[in-house]
């Protein structure tokens, strides 16, 4: 019983087998059925996409000048990144140098002026910094008010009939002598009335 070759499975005569001329013609036919034709090779050759499990040059170049590289599926990981596999040349178009970050950020530049009122830098300029700075609870010209510790702020006396009134003009106005008395005509009483107020009804 002859042995097989591992491929073709062509059968292999032992030393003591007489092979006749149809077994000869077997074998002929058996590697001629395997075999492919000068057609077969150049088709293949010729085909578009001979091996569609494969990626093609498109798509290689299609990756490789994408601006986006899309991996969903969470293929790409650090450990396939090698060392230096992004280099400044790749990505330099694409980054800002240390000279244009400070030449944004400025000092005084359009960009982000630095603050310069107090000695204190940020990305406020110096005119905005200096009102923060200079607020205050006393009676300033011209200046943020705040609240004190107390939670009070002052201000001067009115002068419009606009203007906000002192706790001194407020007293002032109470104690002065000369200022008429004044009664109101009412027919119902004030809901929370001030003291000092006085009025009379008229429709009792």
């Amino acid at each position: 019983m002859p042995e097989l070759s591992n491929k073709l499975k062509i059968p292999k005569p032992l030393g003591n087998e007489v092979v006749s001329r149809e077994a000869f013609n077997n074998i002929f036919d058996q590697i001629d059925t395997a075999a492919a034709s000068q057609a077969d090779l150049d088709a293949h050759k010729s085909a578009t996409d001979p091996h569609p499990q494969y990626a093609t040059d498109g798509d290689l170049n299609s990756h490789k000048t994408a601006a986006v590289l899309d991996h969903p599926d969470g293929s790409v990981t650090t450990a396939k990144l090698a060392n230096g596999a992004v280099t400044a040349e790749k990505v330099g178009s694409d980054v800002a140098t240390k000279a244009q970050l400070d030449a944004h950020a400025g000092s005084g530049g359009a960009a982000h002026p630095s603050a310069i009122a107090g000695g204190a830098a940020g990305f406020m300029n110096g005119a905005d910094k200096s009102k923060l700075d200079g607020a205050t609870s006393n009676v300033t010209s011209n200046a943020i008010m705040q609240r004190d510790s107390n939670g009070r702020a002052q201000v001067a006396s009115p002068a419009v009939t606009n203007d906000i009134a002192n706790m001194g003009y407020v007293d002032g106005i109470r104690a002065d002598s000369a200022k008429s008395l004044v009664i109101e005509v009412r027919t119902s009483d004030p809901v929370s009335p001030a003291v000092g107020r006085m009025w009379v009804r008229s429709d009792l």
